[in-house]
Parts: C-alpha cells; structure tokens; sequence
C-alpha cells in the first residue's frame, strides 16, 4: 500500500490559477467554432441532432432499423448511446427550444464541395437561411447553438480532467500540467469539436474524469466509496458511445495494480466496481442483446452504415496519416490547414516524445541507483524517508504506465474499429487526449532549463492556431457576401449599361428583378491552370421571392458553337446568400475564383457570360441590356486562355519541331505588318472544297481584330475562290493574342462546280475588316507584291 501520508499533499494541492485561464480561454475558441460553423455542418451534426429531436418529441431511444434509420434521418446515429442526446433533450424542453421547422434532412446544397473545397465556394453540405442562423437565432438554430454550448462545456470538463491527471502522473513538474490542458484545449480540431453537436463530446468528457479518477484512486488508495463513484463513471462512459467501455477496462487493471498484494480487497472492491457499472449501463446492453442479438448493438450500425471487411495493406501508412492530419485540424467538410502548419503539428509531438522518451529513462536510472544504495545507509527515519519516497516512486511509475496503457487501448480500439468500417479521423482518439495531454506535456516541460518559456510559447502557439482555424479557415467558406448599401457601394471596376435578370423578356412589377451594376473579369490573359476572378456586383430591384443559382461559364465566341472550357454553377454568395433573402436597399459583391484546365488543346477567346436560372426547373432568366433584350446570357467579354504545353521531347528543336508538321514548314517564314509570322501552310483538297491549313506565331500584341484572306488564284492571275476569315472562325480573335501564341488556322476555300482545268497558287495575308487595309507581308527582308503570300499550288485536272 501507498504511504497516505506522503501522498495526499500531492493529491490536495491547489489547482493552478493559470488553469482557469486556459480554461475560460478554450471555451471562447470553442464557442467562436460553433458561431461560424453554419448548423448541421459540423461532422454527422444532422444525425445528432435528429436523434435528439427524436427524444424530445417523446418518441423515446430509436429502435433502430435502416427503414426506420431513413424515415427519420439520423442515420447511423440512432444506434449510438442514448446518454448524451437524452441530456440535449432535457435542455431542449427545459428552455422551451423548438426543433419543429427541422423535418428529416434540409434540403442539400445541390453545386455542394464539402469534402473536397475547390476554392472554398459552396463548402456547406445543406442548404441555409441565413435569416434564421443569425443571432439571436430562430427555431431549429437557437436549440443546436444552445447543444452546442452544451458541448464546449463538456470540453472543459475534460481539458480540468486532463489537468489533474498530468499532476497526478508528474507532481514534480509544475509545468506539464498547464502544458497537458494547453494541447488539449487549443488542439484546433478538439476545439472545433467543442463548437458542434456531437456525442463524442460527452465520452471524451466521461472517460478523461473516469481515468483521473482513477489515478487519483491509485495514488490515494482504493476504498469502497471510491470504487463505487468509480464504477458510476465507467458505467456513464458507455452510455453516452460504446467506446467508453475502455474506462471500466482501464479501471479493473489500475485496481489489480494497486491492490494485487491484498486478494481480499481486491475482489471486493473489484465486485463494488462491478456492480455500480452494471447498476448504471447493464440495461442498455440487455437491451441491445434483446433487440438485436448484439449488446454492443454495433451490427445495427454497420447494416446502416456500411463496413469493409479488414484495414487494406495499402491503406495502412496514408490512413495513418489522414488520422494524424485530422487528429489536428479536419474542420466542417475537410476545411484543414496548409500542409505546412500541420508538420509545425508533427514537429511539436516529435520534440516531446523524444524528450518524454529520455525523461523516463533517466528516471528510471536514478530509481535504479537508488535502491542499490539503501544497504549502505543509516535506519530508522530516514529508511523511512526512503522507503515512503520508493512508494511515491513506484505509485508514480505505475501511473505513467497505465497512461502508455491507456494510449494502447485507445489506438488499439480504433485500429480495430478502423478494420471494421472507414474511421480515418483523428477525433476518434481524443478518448486518449488525457493520456496523450499528459506525456506530451511532461516531454515538452523537460526540453530546456526553462520550461516556463516552452509552456508560454506552446499556449500562446496553439491558442493562435486554433482561434486562427476559425477565423481564417472555417468562417470565411461559410460566410456572407460584402453587401453595401445601394448609395455607397464601390465603383465596379468595369461598368454596364443596365442590366437586368427577369423571368421574361417583359418583365412585369411584380416579377423578381435581379440587377448587374457593374463586374470585373480579371486577368484577361492565362495559361492552363491559372484562376479567372469574376466579381459581380448584384442587387435586387424589388424583393425576391424565387430561388435562383448562378451560372458563369466561358463559351466559345464563334456563333452557333456550345463549346464550353468552364461551367460554373453555384448559389449566390459562394453557395451563402440565396437570392430568396436579397434586399432591395443592398448591392451584393460576389466575388469567384475559376480554376482555367490543365489541359487545353489549344489558345483561342473564351467569352465570359453570367446566366441565372430557376433551381427547381432549371428554366434561365432573360436578359435585357440597356432596355434591350438580348438571350439568356449576359456577356462580360473575352478572355484569352493559352494552350498546354506540347507532350515532352515535342520541342526538341523549337517550337517549330512541336507545332508544325516537316512537309508544312516554311523556310522563310513571311511576317505580316511584324506582329504575326507565318511558320507553316498546308494546301489539300477534299471533295468540293480546299483545305487550307495555316500555323501562325504571334511576334507582338495587337489593337484590332484582323482577318485572314485566303485566296484562290488561277493561271490568269484572277480569283477564283476565298476563303477569308477571322482565325479560328472567330474563336481567336487578333486583338487578344500575345506574344509567342502559336495558332492552327484552318480555312476552307468553296471550289465552284464548273472550276476550269488548270494549276492554281493560294495566297494568303491579312487584312482591316472595317478599312479592307491589308496588312505589311514582309519575306527574306522583300516586301511581298500585293502583301499576300503564296502557300501552295493547286492542280485541277
């Protein structure tokens, strides 16, 4: 037994002051989690807060079934526990909060990116009335705000929890307590986890006080009493999810730890233990046994949710570090931190095991060195300094020891869980955050001489960390539009005549009139995988009572041709404002970010249009211009997108060697008005028509829109056909090219049927639509006659 007398200083020592900041600290992060995370964005929140609202309502714990699972939405969940939604429904009736406008699922998000932000538009899985999620909150939100609440007080329960078991394992550090409270509460993801509904917040809770109590009964000594309030913990832990079980094997094993010398007690209170865990949770596996013929009920859950049958090979390394990843920060639908702040994660645990690892060493060293000594040296009191200082000793070694423990069965349950069914996610091992708190905060307290400055840089670092993943990450996916009022917004960088979006062409006063008063399209130019920034300026002319997403697409600029590079769709806002809650008295300022492809064939115009229409129906909005109506496109320009680059070893000997074909080269390349050379030209005949093929360099930019002429003249020098125009029909138009383009300009020359026999030249050059001014043709330094270039002969036999 434990010598009462040297250990209950350690276990009365007065909590630290610093703690109640940390304390006060974590719950204003989480709290800023729960008010930017939009409700039921949070991970299987809907499920959560459904199986709640199915208690609330009176319908009591489900009796589950997928059937009975999809009817009322929560899915999975309805198979967890019942603790921790039994106590959010008490909350719900106790202060009259309403779940009655949440009926099965809301309505989805239909251009959704949750699990994948691509430019962080449209993170929000469901759709969202911000009318209702604004503080003071209505209905549905006000009573998950007030769970959630509930959550972040749960959290600070477990990071006190995680406080008192670092002193108990480490009283001889004043630093690793504060350092063990500090990575749990400003761990970003556990934070996070505080802001939302979910059971997951209780089990940590339970199993965190559930196993410092326990240590707490190790180094104080096991009575009754404490083996009852014990047992009533580990039988809570299970109650509000099954991995709470761990606490009630956790506890038997500190038990046979502390009392194997004395069988007596050890069965007793082992049998004290047993039945206050069975008095509490018996019922609820009797009732899984009894529905389902399993007492974990986890059969259920699997038939809901899916399993996979084993940990595939492959998986193991890249799952092990998703878990990691997310373990840190995985925030509402995969919102996470660059790559580079989750390594500063890595480095951070890397430096306390290594520190923890040599701690322990030479701990266990100098214990060693000590119990040699003892024959050597004087009894009586101080024999009895040493030999209470052993027990302290042995009492603080076992502790750290059922910590490790502790971690094994954590990691060793999820491992298995993950075997079982997908659950690469790091939040299923903060059960483990009061042993992992612990041994990394005493490793990080012993990396220097000044453990004060690790413990001020460690709280003040996370603390900004997590505060920041609220801030920078989560709020803005799911934020408001700058919206500003009709007489003082911003000048648009670029202006437009009034534009107008109506359901008809005649709209009416009491249509929905969406108005563009302004936009900018930047830059003009890009490459294959560059971003176009399209901002609107947008404003509803009356109150809108439809629901319309908004589409930007870049098509191509030749007249009847639906080639599309980008189509865009989304709610307004970035998936945030839907145009049901627009106010006349604001100008919204819409702002996207296009990511342009990969891969493009080749460099030519894109126009940009803007085009609104009705979700339910998918009917487009007409658009007027200047009191004009025009299609259902507003057109906002062009811009020029470059091609990728030619497959590797294409250029092995210039440009040339890639783009245009041996037999099409030409030696002298003619350069026309010095701003477009012609490097090839290809003249073939098929059926009634000559195909003329024409490989241009663009030398330098452009001011006006050029047309190519392509001329077929006969032995007579008159001409017998053309075949003009712009490049690319119209899809590249000159005043967009730049410098280095290179551009396969086809163009059909029309043979007429009564064509005479004869050997006929093709010429070509370019020339002034609005002024027929053609442009300089200049060749091997001579100015060409007439500025056009002969490419070819053709023989009509």
């Amino acid at each position: 037994m434990v010598n009462m007398s040297l250990v209950k200083p350690v276990a009365g020592q007065t909590i630290d002051h610093n703690l109640s900041l940390v304390l006060v600290l974590y719950l204003c992060v989480a709290l800023v989690y729960g008010l930017v995370t939009p409700i039921y964005e949070g991970p299987d929140e809907i499920g959560h807060v459904l199986y709640v609202k199915h208690i609330a309502e009176g319908r009591g714990i489900p009796v589950q079934s997928p059937e009975y699972a999809r009817a009322y939405g929560f899915g999975q969940e309805g198979s967890q526990a019942p603790l921790y939604y039994a106590l959010n429904a008490a909350l719900v009736r106790v202060f009259g909060l309403s779940l009655d406008d949440l009926e099965g699922l809301p309505a989805i998000n239909p251009f959704s990116t949750c699990g994948r932000p691509r430019g962080r538009d449209n993170v929000a899985f469901y759709r969202h009335d911000p009318r209702q999620e604004v503080f003071p909150y209505r209905g549905a939100a006000r009573a998950v705000h007030v769970m959630r609440l509930f959550s972040a007080l749960l959290g600070v329960v477990t990071v006190a929890a995680v406080y008192v078991a670092t002193r108990l394992a480490f009283p001889g550090s004043q630093e690793a307590p504060l350092l063990a409270a500090a990575l749990v509460a400003f761990n970003p993801q556990f934070a996070f986890m505080g802001g939302v509904v979910n059971n997951d917040n209780l089990v940590n809770c339970l199993t965190a006080v559930a196993v410092a109590f326990t240590l707490y009964c190790l180094r104080c000594g096991f009575t009754w009493r404490r083996a009852l309030v014990l047992g009533i913990l580990c039988g809570l832990a299970p109650l509000a999810k099954l991995g709470g079980l761990m606490a009630l094997a956790f506890a038997g094993i500190a038990l046979l730890v502390g009392l194997w010398r004395h069988p007596g007690r050890l069965v007793v209170l082992g049998a004290v233990l047993g039945v206050a865990f069975l008095a509490v949770a018996g019922w609820w596996f009797v009732r899984n046994w009894m529905l389902y013929g399993d007492p974990t009920g986890v059969n259920m859950m699997l038939s809901i949710y899916g399993g996979r049958g084993g940990w595939p090979a492959h998986l193991i390394i890249p799952e092990i570090f998703d878990t990691f990843r997310s373990y840190w920060a995985a925030f509402a639908c995969g919102l996470t931190f660059p790559i580079p702040v989750h390594w500063l994660f890595g480095l951070l645990v890397g430096a306390g095991v290594v520190s923890l690892v040599v701690g322990l060493v030479r701990k266990g060293d100098k214990g060693t060195r000590g119990q040699g000594d003892t024959g050597t040296r004087r009894q009586g009191d101080k024999e009895t300094r040493r030999q209470g200082d052993r027990e302290t000793g042995n009492a603080e070694g076992a502790i750290v020891w059922l910590l490790f423990m502790w971690l094994v069965l954590v990691v060793a349950a999820w491992a298995r869980w993950n075997q079982i069914t997908f659950a690469a996610l790091g939040r299923l091992l903060f059960q483990a955050n009061v042993a992992i708190g612990a041994l990394l905060g005493y490793g990080l307290a012993r990396l220097t001489s000044r453990p004060r400055w690790v413990l001020v840089g460690v709280e003040a670092g996370l603390f900004l960390l997590a505060l920041s993943g609220a801030v920078l990450v989560v709020r803005p996916a799911f934020a408001l539009p700058v919206r500003y009022p009709v007489a003082a917004y911003p000048a648009p960088p670029e202006q437009l005549p009034p534009a107008t979006f109506a359901p008809n062409a005649t709209a009416t006063a009491s249509d929905d009139l969406i108005e563009v008063v302004g936009y900018e399209v930047a830059p003009r130019s890009l490459e294959p995988g560059d971003t176009l920034q399209v901002r609107l300026f947008l404003q509803a002319a009356r109150p809108i009572t439809g629901d319309y997403a908004l589409a930007i697409q870049l098509l191509s600029p030749v007249p009847g041709d639906e080639t599309t590079l980008i189509n865009y769709n989304t709610i307004p806002g970035s998936g945030n404002y839907p145009t049901y809650v627009w106010q006349p008295d604001e100008v919204i300022d819409d702002p996207y970010v296009l990511q342009i492809p990969e891969q493009v064939d080749r460099a030519q115009a894109w126009r940009v249009v803007v085009i609104f229409y009705r979700l339910s129906d998918g009917e487009r909005l007409s658009v007027r211009v200047a009191d004009h109506s025009t299609d259902e496109m507003l057109d906002l320009g062009m811009v020029r997108v470059g091609a990728s680059e030619p497959a590797e070893g294409c250029h092995q000997n210039g440009p040339l060697e890639g783009e245009v074909p041996p037999d099409a080269r030409l030696e002298s390349a003619p350069v026309f008005g010095q701003v477009a050379a012609l490097r090839g030209a290809q003249v073939s005949s098929a059926g009634e028509t000559l195909r003329v093929a024409l490989w241009w360099e663009a030398l330098a930019p452009l001011a006006a829109d050029y047309t190519v002429f392509v001329h077929l003249i006969d032995e007579d020098g008159q001409l017998a056909g053309t075949g003009d125009g712009p490049p690319l029909g119209g899809a590249f138009p000159t005043s967009v090219w730049n410098p280095g383009d290179w551009i396969l300009d086809e163009h059909n020359v029309p043979l007429p049927p009564d064509l005479p026999s004869g050997v006929y030249t093709v010429q070509v050059g370019w020339y002034d639509p609005t002024t027929g001014a053609r442009l300089p043709a200049v060749q091997a330094e001579e100015r060409l006659a007439q500025d056009a270039v002969v490419v070819g002969t053709w023989p009509k036999h």
